[in-house]
């Protein structure tokens, strides 16, 4: 597909799983075995491959870390209503 110089340009999708290296930074270890037991305690969701290694969903680690930033945000509005003339 060609784009011209109007079209807005797409930023690439993230991938959908954490990567090998961002598993080893969150909990720490580089042992499969004990990398569930981090995840595990921190009640991360993940699953083990048939090859044993570990699979974290992006969209679960950020739901379960609080920031999942896909929810459009609750704004309060003043209630001007209830304001007397």
């Amino acid at each position: 597909m060609l784009l011209d110089e109007r079209s807005v340009e797409i930023a690439p999708m993230q991938k959908l799983n954490l990567t090998l290296a961002e598993i080893k930074d969150i909990t720490g270890k580089t042992h499969r075995q004990k990398q569930a037991l981090v995840l595990a305690a921190m009640s991360i969701p993940f699953k083990i491959r048939p090859d044993g290694t570990i699979l974290v969903s992006r969209e679960a680690y950020n739901t379960s870390m609080g920031c999942n930033h896909d929810q459009p945000e609750k704004v309060i509005e003043p209630d001007f209503g209830m304001m007397a003339n």
